[in-house]
């Protein structure tokens, strides 16, 4: 999408990122792009600069849309719930979506460093967004059990969103590599 100006829903890591692509970071509603991702401090307020901003012409920018953040005691609202709620009142869904399941960033890294498809895996915990990435960009899905998923899930699993490869634990990972 090119350099421009971005009013980001969002945390302080998802903002560097974007100044680094030589973007300019506004709090103004005159902005060529509103990126949205996971944000701890998601306010109403924010909400509100976002929808004008899109009103005004801005593009919809979504970094994912995972609707839940599984953390220790269950899981919290993902960044895909401030996107779904952006989108309601601005009336559009994203223009883009840049993470998972779409497969830009994977393709890109995988050129950039040189990897194969064949030789390449992804690992992740949902069926809906990191098996459908791995299966969209023809690398091998490896389902991870410490998420969202359960096995019986996983293995239920079908289409784009199904694994090759389910896992109990990350530590399970390096007998796969052998």
């Amino acid at each position: 999408y090119g350099k421009g100006s971005a009013l980001v829903i969002g945390e302080s890591g998802l903002r560097e990122e974007l100044r680094r692509a030589g973007i300019k970071i506004s709090n103004k509603k005159s902005v060529d792009f509103v990126v949205v991702g996971l944000d701890f401090h998601f306010t109403y307020k924010k909400l509100s600069n976002a929808m004008d901003a899109i009103e005004n012409g801005a593009l919809f920018i979504a970094a994912n849309m995972d609707p839940t953040l599984p953390v220790e005691r269950g899981c919290l609202p993902g960044s895909g719930a401030i996107v779904s709620a952006l989108s309601t009142c601005a009336g559009k869904k994203p223009d883009a979506v840049i993470g998972k399941p779409n497969t830009y960033i994977l393709t890109r890294i995988m050129k950039r460093s040189g990897m194969k498809r064949k030789e390449t895996a992804l690992v992740g915990d949902r069926l809906d967004i990191d098996m459908a990435a791995a299966n969209r960009a023809g690398v091998y899905p490896i389902c991870v059990l410490t998420g969202v998923t359960s096995r019986k899930e996983a293995l239920k699993a079908r289409g784009e969103n199904k694994p090759k490869k389910v896992i109990s634990s990350i530590r399970d990972l390096p007998s796969l590599l052998k």
